[in-house]
């Protein structure tokens, strides 16, 4: 399904950067994505979106 689909994406951009645990790391980055998501749709006018990308680019970039 879906979630397997991107799962592995993730899994495999994680196992290209050489980290310990590929899949932990993908579950997270899922989990930051699904907050995200939520953030936007609970507090769209007041959500800081830019600066939440940048932290993420910082962060798994």
């Amino acid at each position: 399904g879906f979630i397997e689909e991107y799962l592995s994406i993730f899994v495999a951009y994680f196992q290209k950067k050489k980290v310990d645990n590929p899949m932990a790391e993908a579950l997270l980055l899922g989990s930051m994505l699904d907050g995200i998501m939520f953030g936007m749709v609970m507090a769209p006018g007041m959500y800081p979106l830019d600066d939440i990308i940048q932290l993420m680019i910082k962060k798994f970039g």
